[in-house]
């Protein structure tokens, strides 16, 4: 911990030309571009969080949910804050709630349907037109900028081969390698919540459209709180607001809990229902809330030990282990919840425990 103290505390020598302010003149439209492209990287983000929610409606094990939750991991290069997550709020909420016949025949047909306004068949097939037409856009009307031979003099070429030894030398670093392993680990803290508790609310009685809805109002939180706590996430030890955010997210993943393990009955009582769901779109707004806070607070101490010269490269690298080591940690936990969990099935002649991953088998042949 001391070295990474030292490595906050170290600064890395800037070059003393003048830099001008930095502003978006002339580059509005690429800006605008740029945010699409991320919009588009996020749908299939919120799509891989949405069909776990399918999958437990239908019964499936967690051991095939760990299994699937491996399709996550290609999304561990990635991270922005506002076109991610509007894809993602496109990807998930709106699928979950636009995919359910029980909203869709409530709120939006006139007459009952055997299915909602989306499928799943369909939700990709639509994407995948829209990714389609955007490439051959992109490709048609999209050019770079030519650069003069004077700028291309004074910018130093780091290509595949001169980037990734350095970032094999970067890796060798002490400070480096203790910061590597914490961020790898940290979210294990917190992978088991964030793995198990939604499937738990669908399997003990929350509908998968009252799910996506209770999702709504932490959606703007994950896009614009990170603004707003931009004074404690750029000072100087921003590392420092990150780890006394940590005791609150514990706090909050155990009253999460306590709510997960509580709601059969708390749905079975109609007067504890309000409670029910206020209490839980409170849990998980202050949750979001947190967990934008110390995405921002590491994200600002990345940029500061990152070398400016391959800046991109070494805040990607640093940013691969900790949401890999989520994802790994997520898989673990489903893995393990299906071999800790045990249901009772009945029949008229016993009543007898089987594992998770083996119910549906086995109490369909009683």
């Amino acid at each position: 911990m001391k070295n990474l103290e030292n490595l906050e505390y170290s600064e890395v020598k800037q070059d003393e030309r003048a830099v001008e302010k930095p502003n978006l003149k002339g580059d509005r439209r690429n800006f605008a571009f740029l945010i699409l492209l991320y919009v588009l990287q996020g749908v299939p983000q919120g799509i891989s969080v949405a069909i776990p929610i399918l999958l437990q409606n239908r019964g499936v094990s967690y051991n095939d949910q760990a299994e699937f939750s491996i399709s996550y991991f290609p999304f561990s290069s990635t991270a922005n804050s506002v076109g991610q997550q509007a894809g993602k709020f496109i990807g998930f909420i709106i699928f979950l709630v636009f995919e359910s016949k029980d909203f869709c025949n409530s709120y939006i047909f006139s007459e009952p349907r055997n299915q909602g306004l989306f499928t799943l068949s369909g939700f990709l097939m639509f994407w995948a037109i829209i990714y389609l037409l955007i490439t051959i856009l992109i490709a048609i009307f999209k050019s770079e900028k030519c650069e003069t031979s004077q700028e291309l003099h004074e910018t130093t070429d780091y290509g595949i081969k001169r980037a990734y030894p350095i970032l094999v030398d970067i890796i060798k670093l002490k400070p480096v390698i203790q910061l590597c392993t914490m961020i790898f680990t940290i979210e294990a803290c917190f992978a088991a919540i964030d793995a198990v508790s939604s499937l738990k609310l669908i399997e003990y009685g929350v509908p998968k459209d009252k799910f996506a809805l209770l999702s709504i109002p932490s959606a703007p939180v994950q896009i614009l709180f990170p603004l707003f706590i931009t004074k404690f996430t750029t000072g100087r030890k921003p590392l420092s607001f990150y780890f006394k955010l940590f005791p609150c997210r514990v706090i909050t993943m155990i009253l999460i809990t306590f709510f997960v393990y509580n709601t059969r009955a708390m749905l079975a009582s109609d007067n504890s229902i309000l409670y029910f769901y206020v209490g839980i779109i409170i849990l998980f707004l202050f949750d979001q809330c947190l967990t934008r806070a110390t995405y921002a607070a590491d994200g600002s101490f990345f940029s500061k030990i990152a070398d400016p010269l391959v800046g991109g490269t070494y805040m990607t690298l640093i940013n691969t282990f900790g949401t890999l080591g989520k994802r790994v940690s997520v898989t673990f936990f489903l893995w393990l919840v299906d071999k800790i969990t045990w249901k009772q099935c009945s029949s008229s002649a016993n009543t007898f425990s089987v594992q998770n991953s083996t119910t549906i088998n086995t109490c369909a042949n009683i």
